[in-house]
């Protein structure tokens, strides 16, 4: 699964799975590793893995809030500062009075802390926003395996294009493929128009030169040996 990100809108408050960012590649459709709502950002802290090394705020709900850059925020870069560290038992809730309307918003983990894997945290978020009643389920982890595409046999002369990713990649937009007559080396894909006959020529491909070359190749080698069988 791919790294998932979700976006509240603060009128409308919402209850999402938020799940730690070691665990990306284990989330479900409905869990997410970054939550934004406004101007500040939600992640969960979770201490293993590649994150086993982390010594401030471990096993933590973290809000950070983007400000301008001190340095470049006039040119539309920004920084961001932290401004919370919210768990199921000590801290659970932040709130920004006066957000909207009048209105504060609210950044409350509900329920205890979910060990899964995928390990993940229940958080509302929003304008006034509360803990539902019941318990959000998660959706099974269904996980993506890559498309692995059957290798395609192309024959002898087949000027078919081949994928990008090929090494042998052959396009041929005006040419003739290889076996058609020709007068030039121009008018073939493979650029050889060789002679196929008496008063006749044709397009080969460019795989006859190599072979041409082993068999000469072998050719010098037999008669260099037998040379030396001579003396």
């Amino acid at each position: 699964m791919l790294f998932q990100s979700y976006e509240v809108d603060p009128k409308v408050p919402e209850t999402k799975m938020l799940a730690t960012f070691v665990d990306y590649n284990l989330t479900s459709l409905t869990q997410y590793v970054n939550i934004k709502v406004g101007e500040y950002f939600i992640t969960y802290n979770r201490k293993k893995g590649i994150n086993m090394g982390t010594k401030k705020h471990e096993d933590k709900v973290l809000v950070v809030e983007t400000v301008p850059d001190e340095k470049y925020g006039a040119y539309g870069y920004n920084d961001t500062k932290f401004v919370a560290a919210l768990d199921d038992s000590m801290q659970t809730t932040f709130t920004i009075p006066n957000y909207i309307d009048d209105r504060d918003l609210v950044i409350k983990v509900c329920d205890d802390m979910v060990f899964g894997p995928p390990d993940y945290a229940v958080v509302a978020i929003g304008l006034d926003a509360t803990c539902p009643e019941l318990p959000l389920e998660a959706e099974p982890f269904q996980p993506v395996m890559p498309r692995i595409e059957p290798l395609k046999k192309f024959a002898p002369g087949d000027t078919t294009p081949r994928s990008k990713s090929s090494p042998k990649a052959l396009a041929c937009a005006d040419g003739k493929p290889d076996g058609n007559e020709c007068k030039k080396n121009g008018e073939c894909c493979s650029k050889r128009c060789k002679k196929a006959g008496k008063n006749k020529k044709q397009c080969v491909s460019s795989h006859d030169r190599g072979r041409k070359r082993t068999k000469m190749s072998r050719t010098k080698s037999n008669q260099s040996k037998g040379r030396r069988a001579q003396f």
